[in-house]
């Protein structure tokens, strides 16, 4: 259809042709409700990466893989707080993972990329 994107965010935007009311509930919360454990969890959030990482605190300390969508406009500060307690890692176009250092990788990156991030406590694992 003509005008119709895929493109859905929680962040207003002025190009917003219609809106919808949604409940919101925190990854922490879900998980908790449910009564499940997370292993692998990818994020792509269209800029909402902060909100999301605010919201899984608790899975975070179990040590999950995660994939994310790194968008530096949006992201100024999320990759500093995370490589405090993580390995974040990019994937090369030959889809092998870089580990990355936040000043090196922030100053050479200004589109959106696919990170790996592991908490630095199993940083021997099969992901390097």
């Amino acid at each position: 259809m003509p005008g119709n994107s895929s493109l859905h965010s929680l962040i207003p935007s002025k190009n917003a042709t219609e809106t919808h009311q949604v409940e919101e509930i925190t990854l922490d919360a879900f998980v908790e409700k449910q009564r499940i454990h997370i292993d692998v969890i990818k994020i792509d959030v269209e800029g909402a990466e902060e909100k999301v990482f605010t919201g899984m605190k608790e899975i975070l300390k179990n040590g999950p893989c995660v994939v994310f969508e790194y968008i530096p406009r949006s992201s100024k500060t999320l990759l500093d707080s995370l490589l405090v307690d993580n390995a974040i890692y990019s994937i090369s176009i030959d889809g092998s993972l870089q580990p990355i250092e936040h000043a090196v990788f922030r100053s050479g990156v200004d589109m959106y990329t696919n990170l790996v991030m592991e908490p630095k406590t199993i940083t021997n694992s099969s992901y390097q």
